[in-house]
């Protein structure tokens, strides 16, 4: 059978990793407490890796095509790991046939491998979603209790809002999981109907401005935007902002300055690096 093995590009950042994840990915295994977290098997090298690689697709039919897919591939870029990965095929001598798929939002010419003798690679190019298939996408996330029409008509009005500052479908989906609260709160408390769209939109208006500017670049975070009060006839827009800003200023609470959203994942990815070899990295994070 065809054997799929999808790596991220940011966590096997050297060789060992690379190779490590995509046995284990091939052979069905699973690092576990069961098994001590330990890997497939062992690879130090490209030869212990051919090795392996033989074990596990050695019954494989010859006619059959192996993958390993790599998201985020820009990240390998001015490493030994993008070399043997577009030389893989070669480097496995005819023991399987392998192709590698490198996924990346940047164009072949920035991160072309300049040592190793290596061909380029067939590019295939995706073009952006269209409004229509990010509205299918985003559709999904629809509740389970809220009639699809109208979360779809909410989604579209949100999109119209948003997408010039972007299209990323994971951006807008975050977008939705927290402003969708907000804007059917006023439905439950009596306030308007699901028809006065209308007025709902401008009830919530307070919050699309706020979010394109501290929720959007994370400056405030999901917990502290849960806390802001829900939408209301009764909340003044400026009141609204006023504490959403001071939220993300860091103004209450106990008053202490907050680090930038991304900064805090940083600094503590970077405690834990500094006391924790790599090799427990599958142990405790996994």
């Amino acid at each position: 059978r065809t054997r799929v093995a999808f790596v991220s590009g940011v966590e096997c950042f050297t060789a060992r990793l690379l190779f490590e994840r995509t046995l284990n990915a091939w052979a069905n295994h699973v690092p576990s407490k069961e098994n001590a977290y330990s890997n497939y098997r062992k690879c130090d090298s490209l030869v212990d890796f051919v090795a392996r690689s033989g074990e596990v697709l050695g019954e494989a039919a010859e006619s059959e095509t192996h993958y390993v897919v790599v998201d985020q591939a820009e990240r390998l870029r001015g490493t030994s790991v993008l070399t043997l990965l577009v030389r893989l095929s070669e480097l496995l001598g005819g023991r399987a046939n392998v192709c590698v798929v490198l996924v990346s939002t940047v164009v072949w010419d920035k991160f072309r491998v300049r040592h190793g003798g290596a061909s380029d690679p067939t590019m295939v190019f995706f073009p952006r979603y269209t409004k229509a298939q990010t509205l299918d996408i985003l559709a999904h996330d629809c509740p389970a209790d809220e009639p699809p029409g109208f979360f779809l008509t909410f989604v579209d009005a949100l999109y119209e809002v948003f997408h010039r500052n972007s299209t990323s479908v994971q951006e807008l989906r975050h977008l939705v999981a927290m402003l969708y609260p907000k804007f059917v709160q006023p439905v439950f408390e009596g306030q308007a109907t699901r028809s006065e769209f209308s007025r709902l939109f401008k009830l919530c208006q307070p919050y699309f401005s706020a979010a394109s500017e501290r929720l959007y670049l994370r400056e405030i975070s999901t917990s502290e935007w849960q806390r802001v009060g829900p939408a209301s006839a009764t909340n003044r827009a400026e009141d609204v902002a006023q504490a959403i800003y001071e939220l993300a200023d860091g103004s209450l609470g106990s008053g202490i300055m907050e680090l930038p959203y991304y900064t805090k994942f940083l600094l503590v990815a970077g405690f834990l690096a500094s006391y924790n070899p790599s090799r427990l990295d599958m142990q405790y994070f996994a």
